[in-house]
C-alpha cells in the first residue's frame, strides 16, 4: 500500500513525515504536530532538537521592520486562513489587536503592501528564504481574517497578500500510463489548499465514497503519480506547475481520512 506522508506540496520537510509548517497551519492543534516539529522560540529562531538557527537573516532590509509582527502572529495567520472564520479570540486578543493594528498601518504607510507579496511570491520552496517567507504571509493573512470579522483598519484593503492569477493547466502533459488520474486532476487538479479541505469538509456522503475510491485508486497505484510529480516539480521543468498541483489529490484524501474511515 502506498503511503503519502502528511507534507503539503509548498512546505519543507526537515527530517520528519509531517513537513515543517503545514498540520498547524491547517489545523492550529499542537497534537498533530510531533515534538520535533520546528517552533519559535523567544529570540526569533527556529529550533530543533540541539540545533537552532535565524531565518530572519534572509529577510530583505527593507523588511526587517516586519520581523517582531511575523516571528510573533506569523504562524497563527496561515493556521487560521484555512477553514471557518475562527473565534475573535482565537484571531488576536485585545492587547494583540492594538500590535496588529499598528503593523497594519506601519505596512501602509509604506506602501509596502504589493511589494511584501512580490517578494514572497518570487522565493522558491525549499529555500533557506522560504521559512521567512512564510511567516511573513501569515502575517498578511492574518489582516486579511481580521478584516473578514469587520475589524478596522484592516477592512479597508490597503494590506493584502496578492497573487496573480496562475496559467491554465495542462493536464495532456501527464504521460499516458498515468491517464487514469485524469478525471480526478480535472476535478480537483485547479483547487486551491484551502478549497480542498473544505471541500472535504462539507462532503455529501456521496462526495465522501467519491474521494473512497480516490483513495483505493492511491493505495493501489499512488506510487506512480507520486514519483512523477517529484520527478516533475522542479524550476523549469515543463510540467512544474501540473506536478506541483496533482500532488494537492494527497492532500486531499488526507484532509477527507477520518470521513472515508466512517463510512466503513
Amino acid at each position: 500500500m502506498f503511503s503519502y506522508h502528511r507534507q503539503a506540496p509548498g512546505s519543507q520537510n526537515f527530517g520528519n513525515n509531517w513537513g515543517c509548517l503545514w498540520p498547524q497551519r491547517l489545523f492550529g492543534t499542537s497534537d498533530l504536530v510531533p515534538d520535533t516539529m520546528m517552533v519559535m522560540d523567544e529570540n526569533s529562531e527556529l529550533s530543533s532538537g540541539n540545533s537552532s538557527f535565524s531565518i530572519w537573516k534572509h529577510l530583505p532590509g527593507e523588511f526587517q521592520y516586519l520581523q517582531k509582527w511575523a516571528a510573533r502572529f506569523g504562524l497563527r495567520g496561515l493556521t487560521v486562513y484555512f477553514g471557518k472564520q475562527p473565534p475573535l479570540k482565537t484571531l488576536a486578543s485585545k492587547a494583540e489587536l492594538v500590535e496588529l493594528r499598528t503593523a497594519y498601518e506601519a505596512i501602509a504607510r509604506c506602501e509596502d503592501g504589493p511589494k511584501i507579496s512580490q517578494w514572497c511570491l518570487s522565493i522558491r520552496v525549499g529555500t533557506p528564504e522560504n521559512e521567512a517567507t512564510e511567516h511573513v504571509r501569515g502575517l498578511l493573512l492574518l489582516f486579511e481574517r481580521l478584516a473578514d470579522r469587520g475589524l478596522s483598519p484592516f477592512t479597508d484593503g490597503r494590506v493584502r497578500f496578492v497573487s496573480p492569477e496562475p496559467a491554465p493547466l495542462d493536464w495532456g502533459k501527464l504521460p499516458v500510463s498515468l491517464r487514469e488520474w485524469l478525471p480526478w486532476l480535472r476535478k480537483f487538479g485547479e483547487s486551491s489548499e484551502a478549497e480542498l479541505y473544505e471541500y472535504a469538509q462539507a462532503a455529501t456522503e456521496e462526495q465522501v465514497r467519491e474521494l473512497a475510491a480516490l483513495k483505493e485508486l492511491m493505495d493501489r497505484d499512488g506510487e506512480t503519480l507520486f514519483a512523477w510529480c517529484r520527478a516533475n516539480n522542479v524550476e523549469g521543468n515543463p510540467a512544474e506547475d501540473e506536478a506541483f498541483q496533482a500532488e494537492w489529490l494527497y492532500v486531499l484524501v488526507d484532509f477527507a481520512k477520518a470521513r472515508i474511515e466512517k463510512l466503513s
